[in-house]
């Protein structure tokens, strides 16, 4: 017997014994299809994962979640047109999501449109300004524009709702160096390395803010320090989707589809 079978078996025993555990089709298809794909993105196999959330939104297409997984998954595989029309229309199903702009806008920084990047971040940080994400990555693109005032106003407000992120500090450090300011800078930097002490990156870009500031003493001690640790990767990578990250929100989704699909059959039942 199949696992499938052997499923769906125990699920026709338990709705016996236990009736309240009886679950309508949709859920059990779409809980087949959320389970395929989380298997399939553990084997990165990005395509066969984005098949089986065709089939889910197929059979929930109202559902915004859906779309944005499936877009995270289309922006790994580098579909990015395909990405893009999937988060817009994440965003009109639920437009005071947070989340589906900032999605958008890091695909946007992808593509190179540094405009609707700032003005999708700008959005994200209007429905929700505590998040400090918004902030930094909205720092990124008006970096790119030149804005650098404007950037370091966003990492600092960045900075201030989350004190204890490096990344932040060194951004904030390389603008800084940027425009001359490099007592601010090495500042900034050194803030960064108290909270990331094992980051060859911050070592290395200390030490040339150094010598160029002519302390050649401090920059070698920063240098060697930098090849000690230094690993030849590089981890802070703004363009990057974390499979980890995928995986959570579709169990996520599954226990919020789930939860939301007995609500709605409870208010059935009452009518």
């Amino acid at each position: 017997m199949s696992c499938i079978s052997r499923f769906f078996l125990r699920l026709i025993f338990a709705s016996i014994i236990f009736p309240s555990l009886i679950v309508c089709a949709e859920d059990i298809s779409l809980d087949y299809h959320l389970l395929n794909a989380q298997a399939k993105i553990d084997a990165k196999d990005f395509e066969g994962a984005i098949k089986d959330l065709n089939k889910a939104i197929t059979d929930n297409p109202q559902e915004p979640s859906l779309y944005s997984i499936r877009g995270n998954l289309q922006e790994k595989n580098r579909n990015y047109e395909a990405a893009l029309k999937d988060y817009t229309t994440a965003i009109e199903l639920m437009p005071q999501n947070s989340w589906y702009y900032g999605f958008r806008g890091l695909l946007k920084i992808k593509m190179g449109n540094f405009l609707g990047a700032y003005e999708d971040y700008s959005k994200a940080i209007e429905i929700d300004p505590s998040d400090e994400l918004n902030y930094s990555a909205r720092a990124s693109v008006l970096q790119q524009l030149g804005d650098y005032k404007s950037a370091l106003k966003d990492l600092s407000k960045a900075i201030e709702l989350e004190p204890v992120k490096a990344d932040n500090y060194a951004t904030r450090a390389g603008i800084e160096s940027l425009i001359g300011n490099t007592k601010e800078s090495l500042q900034d930097y050194s803030k960064a390395i108290d909270l990331s002490n094992d980051d060859a990156d911050l070592f290395y870009e200390k030490a040339l803010i150094e010598m160029k500031d002519g302390n050649y003493k401090q920059s070698k001690s920063d240098l060697t320090r930098a090849k000690e640790l230094y690993s030849g990767t590089n981890s802070n990578d703004i363009n990057s989707i974390d499979l980890d990250l995928i995986s959570q929100r579709i169990q996520y989704l599954s226990q919020y589809l789930r939860i939301k699909s007995s609500k709605n059959r409870e208010l059935k039942n009452e009518r």
